[in-house]
């Protein structure tokens, strides 16, 4: 009854933590991008631009930390944990600035139209972010921190999975990034003109058979 009581209070306890570092299990990348926005009217006579700098923070990690499982041996030696796979928490502008622009009469650009194009910016960036490995380097985060905390509380043999997806959810979240970062009107197409990013420069896009874990 005693070892009982001290298996049933290692569950609870085991529970405790992977409910707190719920927020720890996750990681991110800033990025600097800087866009034309370009716009014509009176059949192509008035023309205006706008250069844009913008800064973003992607994060990364686990969404529910409620669907992570656990199985502990019956000797409170091993656990066996079942983890979600990554995916993208958030894709935050966190500064913007004009820094050039010319503006014609017949040809204006408005406030809107620039957050457009910095939104389907901000969204490529994310798809080439996660086709460089970064929600692979989520898991391997999070595989590291889990074995971490585990390693502390006295377990002497700690495996961790990745629960898996189907290929069609991963298809049906690619298709909708895809559609969402080519969804702006013909004659308000984004030229980038700069990228400064702390990731690795990648084609602008991903290969119809690409493979990517995890899902929006």
């Amino acid at each position: 009854k005693y070892e009982k009581q001290k298996y049933e209070s290692l569950t609870v306890l085991a529970a405790q933590e992977i409910k707190q570092c719920a927020e720890m299990v996750s990681i991110k990348s800033v990025y600097t991008d800087i866009i034309t926005v370009k716009k014509s009217g009176a059949l192509g006579m008035s023309k205006s631009y706008s250069l844009v700098k913008y800064s973003g923070t992607i994060r990364a990690g686990i969404a529910d930390i409620t669907e992570v499982t656990f199985d502990i041996s019956e000797d409170r030696s091993a656990i066996k944990l079942s983890v979600p796979q990554s995916v993208i928490l958030s894709n935050d502008i966190v500064s913007q600035q004009v820094f050039d622009e010319s503006n014609n009469v017949f040809s204006l650009i408005t406030t809107q139209e620039i957050f457009a194009e910095i939104d389907v910016a901000r969204k490529k960036q994310e798809l080439e972010l996660i086709k460089s490995g970064f929600l692979n380097e989520a898991d391997d985060y999070t595989k590291q921190l889990l074995t971490r905390i585990f390693s502390a509380m006295g377990f002497k043999y700690i495996d961790i999975e990745l629960q898996k997806t189907t290929a069609k959810t991963n298809s049906d979240w690619l298709n909708s990034l895809k559609e969402n970062t080519l969804s702006l009107p013909e004659q308000n197409k984004t030229e980038e003109t700069e990228k400064q990013t702390e990731t690795q420069s990648l084609p602008e896009k991903l290969p119809s058979d690409a493979a990517l874990p995890g899902s929006l």
